[in-house]
C-alpha cells in the first residue's frame, strides 16, 4: 500500500473515534471518503505491484538489447583483421633479407556492408519491448501522482459542503476522461513487452542452433497459447475467473461483434416482414446488452442458462413474452438463488461464532418473499426446486438429469407425491377437491442424490423449503389453488413436493447434527406453522396440508400434545444425538403417543380434522410398527374404523382414499409378524362392513355410491383397485400367520350392527377357490377344530389339518395349516374360534 493510501486509512481510524455519530455534510463526507479510500486502494496496490516488476523486466532487457543493436552497424574489428591477414600474405622471406613484393595500394577493397533480416527483427521486438516496460513504469507514476491529487478533495481547513462540491466536480472528471480504463490499461503495456521480448528471444535462438532454438521455440509457444488463453477465455465464458484489463478488452470486442451480428439478423427479419413472428422476438432477446465492467457481464444472464432455467419451468409458469418483467425476474432470482445458498452454506460451515450462524439464518428469510401471491408463491418455489436440483447435479448425482423437461415432474416422480381426490359428505352429497399427496414410495435414487449434500447445504436447503412452506401458508396460497384455469393442481403439487422434501431433508439433517439443535429449531418452526394452518380454517384442504406438515415434524423431531390445551410442541430427547438409532426409536414412541392423543382427545370420533390427522398420522407409523408398542395404536384404529362404519364416515375418516391398505401391503413379511394377529382380524371384521368402492381421477366417488340397496347412507371406503388390494391384504395376513381369521363378532360391535361378516370369509372357500376360510351364516355356525390348532406363535411342528364347519345344512370340509405344540402349551384363543374356523 502507498504512503498516501496508508495515511488515508490511518486518518479514517482517528476520525472514525473521534466521531462515530457524524451528521449532515460531515456524514455525507465521511462515507465519500470511505468509498475514495477503497476505490483508489485498489488501483494504488496495482500500480505499486506494476512499477516494481516492470523495474526489473527493463533491467534484464537491457542486458539483451546493449549487443543486440550491434547486430545493425559493420563490425570494424573484422575489417582491420582482414586487412592485416592480405598484409601477412604478401610478403616474401629470401635469405638474407625479407622483402614484400606487395605493392601499396594492393589492398582488397571493403565488401558493402548488409544488415540482416533476423538482425533487423530482433532489434525491433526487443528495443519494443523496452520501450513499452518503460512507458508502463511511465504511465504507473503518473497514475499515482493522478490518484494522490484526486484525494486530496478532502482538506482539514474547508467546510464539508465544499469537500463535497470538490469530490463531486473531480469524480465527474475522473469518469468523463475515462481515467479508470486508463490505469486499467498500463498493465497491458508490460505484458505487451513481455510477449515482444519472447518473440525476440526465439529469433535470436534460430541464427545460433537448431537444437537449443526448437525447444525454446515449442516452450514459448505454449507459455504464449497460456496466457492468450487466460487472456480471452473471460470473452468466451461468462464466469471464467480469469480477468484482466487485457481481458475486458477482448470480452468487450467479442460482445460488440456478437452484438453487431445479433442485431443484424434482428434487422433482417425486421426488413423480411417477420416483425410479429416468435423468431424475431427470440432473436431480439438474444441481444447482449452493453457491459460497464466485469461486475455487470458477471451479473448477467446469459442465453444458455435462460434457456436451462425456461426449459426446467412449466409451460404456464412463465410468461410467453421474451421480454415480460415477471418472466425476466423468475429467471433471474431462479439463477441467484443457487449460488446464493452456496455462498452461506461456506459461511456457516467455515465460521464457528454461533453470532454469525444465526446471522445466515436471517439472510434465509430474505431469499423468497413474504408478500406473494398464489401464482407468485410458484414462481419463487421454483427456484428452490431449481436450486436443489444444481447442488445434487454438482455433486454429480441426480437420476435422471438429462430427461428433466419440468423439474416439477422429475420431483413429482422422485417424491412419489400423487394426485388424489378428496371427499366430503354433506347431507348425502358429495363433494370433491383435489389435493397431491406425498405417499412413502420415494424414489432410492432421490434421497441417495440428497446424501451427496454436506450438513451446511442440508441445513440451508431445509431452512430454504421451510421458508416457503411458510409463506405458502402465511399467505393462503390455497384459496385461488383451484382458479388457476392453466395449471389447476400447480401450486398443490408443489407444496407436497415442498413437505416431502422438507421432511426428508430434516431426517437426513438429524443424522448430521450432533447437537440436534438445528432439526428441533426446524421442526419448532413446522409446529408453528401447523398452528398457522389449523387457526385459518378447518376447510378439507387446509386439514389436509395441516396434516402433511405434522407428518414431516414428527419425521424431524419428537413432537409432543399438551394435555387439555392441545398445544404442539417439541420436546428435547434426552438420549445422546449421537446415537442416532436410539433417538429415531423415542421419537416415533413419541409420534405414537401424539396419534394416540390425537384420537384420545377427539370426543366420539366427531372432529372431522381430527379424524383426517388420525387416519394419516397412524399410516406413518404402520411401517415402524416393529419397534413400537403398536398394540394400543391398533385398538384406537380398530375404534375409529367401528365409530365410522357407525356414522358412516368415508374412508376412516380420511379425506381421501384410505392409506391403510396400501401401507400395510408394503409392509414386509418380518415386519407384518410382528403385528398381533387378533387385532389385524378384528380389523378385518370392521372393515368387511364398508362398502368398497372404485374410484379414480376420472371416475370419482358419486351421490349414488354412498347409498346401499335400500337407499340407506353408508360407509364407503375408496380408492383405485382397493377391492382387489384388500383381498391381497388379507391373504396375506392369512399365509404370514397361518391361521384362519377373525372372530365373525367382535365384542366391540353392537349386536344390531353386527351382520354376516363379508370380509375375511367372503370368497376363500365354500364354493370359492381361496383356500384357508369358511364361509358362515348368522344363525347357527361351529367349527371342528384338532386340538393341535393353534396359534403359531408356540408352534414346535407345523402340518395341516382338516376342518369341518356347519354351514346351516350344509357341511364345508377345508384343510387349513396348522402347528402341532407339546399339550401342556396348547392354548386356544375362544374369541378367535368362537364363530369360524381360527
Amino acid at each position: 500500500m502507498s504512503s498516501d493510501t496508508a495515511k488515508a486509512c490511518m486518518r479514517l481510524a482517528s476520525a472514525a473515534e473521534a466521531n462515530t455519530a457524524k451528521q449532515g455534510w460531515s456524514a455525507v463526507e465521511d462515507y465519500a471518503w470511505k468509498y475514495d479510500v477503497n476505490s483508489m486502494k485498489v488501483f494504488s496496490e496495482d500500480i505499486d505491484t506494476l512499477l516494481v516488476f516492470a523495474g526489473l523486466f527493463s533491467a534484464v532487457l537491457t542486458a539483451f538489447v546493449v549487443p543486440a543493436y550491434g547486430m545493425l552497424q559493420q563490425d570494424d574489428s573484422v575489417q582491420i583483421l582482414s586487412r592485416i591477414s592480405s598484409k601477412l600474405d604478401s610478403f616474401q622471406i629470401v635469405l638474407p633479407f625479407v622483402n614484400s613484393t606487395a605493392s601499396a595500394c594492393s589492398c582488397a577493397s571493403d565488401p558493402s556492408f548488409s544488415v540482416s533480416t533476423t538482425a533487423r527483427w530482433i532489434n525491433i521486438l526487443w528495443f519494443l519491448s523496452l520501450l513499452f516496460s518503460l512507458a508502463s513504469a511511465l504511465f504507473g507514476i503518473l497514475a499515482k501522482q493522478w490518484i494522490r491529487e484526486y484525494l486530496q478533495w478532502n482538506q482539514t481547513i474547508a467546510s464539508p459542503r465544499e469537500n463535497i462540491l470538490v469530490r463531486q466536480l473531480r469524480s465527474e472528471a475522473w469518469v468523463k476522461w475515462k481515467v479508470p480504463a486508463g490505469i486499467a490499461a498500463i498493465p497491458a503495456l508490460l505484458e505487451i513487452a513481455v510477449v515482444l521480448f519472447i518473440l525476440g528471444l526465439v529469433v535470436l535462438l534460430w541464427t545460433l542452433d537448431f537444437v537449443v532454438a526448437f525447444i525454446i521455440t515449442i516452450a514459448a509457444g505454449i507459455l504464449l497459447l497460456a496466457a492468450f488463453s487466460v487472456t480471452t477465455l473471460p470473452a468466451f465464458f461468462q464466469h471464467c475467473p480469469y480477468k484482466s484489463p487485457t481481458g475486458w478488452a477482448c470480452a468487450f470486442i467479442y460482445d460488440t461483434i456478437t452484438r453487431f451480428k445479433r442485431r443484424f439478423t434482428v434487422w433482417i427479419l425486421k426488413i423480411r416482414g417477420c416483425k410479429y413472428e416468435d423468431r424475431y422476438f427470440h432473436a431480439l432477446a438474444q441481444v447482449r446488452p452493453s457491459f460497464r465492467d466485469w461486475r455487470d457481464r458477471d451479473l448477467d444472464i446469459n442465453g444458455k442458462l435462460s434457456a436451462e432455467i425456461s426449459g426446467c419451468s412449466d409451460d404456464a409458469l412463465l410468461p410467453p413474452h421474451p421480454f415480460a418483467p415477471a418472466r425476466n425476474e423468475l429467471i433471474r432470482s431462479t439463477a441467484q438463488l443457487k449460488p446464493l445458498v452456496q455462498a452461506l452454506a461456506w459461511v456457516r460451515q467455515g465460521s464457528e461464532d454461533m453470532r454469525l450462524s444465526s446471522e445466515v439464518a436471517k439472510c434465509i428469510v430474505t431469499l423468497p418473499n413474504h408478500d406473494l401471491s398464489a401464482a407468485e408463491w410458484e414462481m419463487k418455489s421454483y427456484g428452490t426446486l431449481y436450486a436443489l436440483w444444481k447442488l445434487c447435479l454438482e455433486k454429480g448425482y441426480m437420476p435422471g438429469s438429462h430427461l428433466v423437461k419440468s423439474l416439477r415432474k422429475a420431483f413429482n416422480k422422485y417424491t412419489d407425491c400423487r394426485l388424489a381426490l378428496g371427499y366430503t359428505v354433506n347431507e348425502s352429497r358429495v363433494q370433491n377437491f383435489k389435493i397431491y399427496i406425498p405417499l412413502s414410495d420415494m424414489d432410492e435414487d432421490f434421497p441417495n442424490a440428497l446424501r451427496t449434500l454436506d450438513q451446511s447445504e442440508t441445513w440451508l436447503l431445509s431452512n430454504l423449503f421451510l421458508a416457503d412452506v411458510e409463506t405458502y401458508v402465511t399467505n393462503q396460497c390455497w384459496d385461488s389453488m383451484t382458479r388457476n384455469e392453466s395449471n389447476p393442481n400447480g401450486v398443490a403439487e408443489r407444496i407436497a413436493i415442498h413437505i416431502a422434501i422438507l421432511g426428508f431433508l430434516g431426517d437426513r439433517l438429524r443424522e448430521l447434527d450432533n447437537n440436534a439443535e438445528a432439526t428441533d429449531e426446524i421442526c419448532s418452526r413446522l409446529l408453528k406453522t401447523c398452528k398457522s394452518v389449523s387457526t385459518l380454517t378447518d376447510a378439507p384442504y387446509p386439514t389436509c396440508i395441516h396434516a402433511m406438515l405434522l407428518e414431516a415434524a414428527c419425521s424431524i423431531g419428537k413432537v409432543c400434545m399438551t394435555e387439555g390445551t392441545r398445544e404442539l410442541s417439541i420436546s428435547r430427547n434426552p438420549t445422546n444425538p449421537q446415537y442416532y438409532s436410539a433417538w429415531w426409536r423415542d421419537n416415533n414412541n413419541a409420534s405414537l403417543d401424539l396419534t394416540i392423543q390425537i384420537f384420545d382427545q377427539n370426543s366420539d370420533y366427531a372432529n372431522a380434522g381430527a379424524r383426517h390427522r388420525f387416519t394419516v398420522m397412524a399410516n406413518f407409523l404402520f411401517p415402524w410398527m416393529r419397534w413400537l408398542k403398536g398394540e394400543a395404536l391398533l385398538q384406537r384404529i380398530i375404534e375409529a374404523a367401528c365409530i365410522s362404519l357407525q356414522n358412516s364416515y368415508p374412508n376412516c375418516g380420511c379425506y381421501y382414499d384410505l392409506p391403510w391398505i396400501r401401507t400395510l401391503l408394503a409392509v414386509a413379511d418380518s415386519e407384518l409378524e410382528l403385528f398381533s394377529a387378533q387385532s389385524l382380524y378384528s380389523l378385518f371384521d370392521v372393515l368387511d362392513k364398508f362398502k368398497f368402492i372404485e374410484t379414480s381421477d376420472t371416475n370419482p366417488l358419486k351421490d349414488s355410491d354412498l347409498l346401499d340397496e335400500s337407499g340407506k347412507l353408508v360407509a364407503v371406503i375408496t380408492g383405485e383397485d382397493v377391492k382387489e388390494n384388500y383381498q391381497k391384504l388379507k391373504n396375506r395376513v392369512l399365509t404370514v400367520f397361518n391361521t384362519g381369521g377373525p372372530s365373525s363378532n367382535p365384542a366391540y360391535l353392537s349386536q344390531d350392527d353386527a351382520g354376516p361378516p363379508s370380509g375375511i370369509t367372503d370368497g376363500f372357500a365354500s364354493g370359492g377357490d381361496r383356500e384357508g376360510v369358511i364361509n358362515v351364516d348368522d344363525t347357527a355356525h361351529h367349527a371342528e377344530i384338532p386340538s393341535n390348532f393353534v396359534n403359531p406363535g408356540k408352534a414346535a411342528e407345523k402340518g395341516r389339518a382338516e376342518v369341518q364347519a356347519v354351514n346351516g345344512d350344509s357341511v364345508d370340509v377345508i384343510t387349513l395349516p396348522f402347528v402341532s405344540v407339546p399339550n401342556n402349551d396348547l392354548t386356544l384363543n375362544a374369541s378367535a374360534a368362537g364363530g369360524r374356523a381360527g
